[in-house]
């Protein structure tokens, strides 16, 4: 009797089942997850804002830049790499 890593997994897949529970919780953490990220993603645009920070704010598109092209999108493969 030897040990085999592909019967184990697949009996633990075989074994897992979502109820109605289940999908509503991943729902509700999702979502939470999600506002959060995008409040955190507006929090930070507040950086270039000059009246502000002065001097030292970031100009609009450069925010832009960083935020919505960088940040967010690498935040997202990550969300769906993680949660695969």
């Amino acid at each position: 009797m030897g040990f085999s890593l592909k019967k184990e997994v697949l009996t633990i897949k075989n074994g897992l089942t979502m109820t109605g529970g289940d999908w509503g919780s991943f729902t509700q953490l999702f979502f939470d997850n999600l506002s959060t990220l995008i409040g955190a993603l507006y929090a930070l645009q507040a950086f270039g804002n000059k009246t502000t920070y002065g001097d030292i704010a970031v100009s609009t598109e450069t925010m832009n830049l960083v935020v919505w092209e960088r940040i967010a999108p690498g935040v997202g493969l990550t969300m769906v790499v993680v949660s695969a």
